[in-house]
């Protein structure tokens, strides 16, 4: 996915995980910057790719991809937001729920 001016000189390809707190960190406090100074004044486009590193990652790259193209950067932005909310959910979950839903 990206967003921006597709003949700008300059690309910026960003390999994200959903899962990744040091991600989390980039959208928050790097990517609104970015967006703002360089994406916004047509002199970069700015490109996602998402690195999987597990199967929470995919799950939360096919919510965000599922939103389509207009909503794929808010809901990665809400998605990295919270974060620290949904991966504590997961890690509280007893084994054996994990395991039937894996099933």
């Amino acid at each position: 996915m990206a967003i921006g001016n597709p003949k700008a000189k300059v690309t910026l390809i960003e390999y994200g995980s959903m899962t990744c707190p040091h991600c989390r960190e980039f959208a928050r406090d790097g990517v609104p910057p970015l967006l703002a100074n360089y994406v916004k004044a047509g002199k970069v486009r700015f490109e996602f790719r998402n690195f999987v590193l597990n199967g929470y990652d995919l799950a939360a790259s096919l919510v965000a991809r599922c939103a389509g193209p207009k909503r794929f950067f808010p809901a990665t932005e809400r998605i990295y937001a919270e974060q620290p909310k949904w991966i504590a959910r997961i890690q509280s979950t007893p084994p054996a729920r994990m395991e039937a839903a894996k099933a």
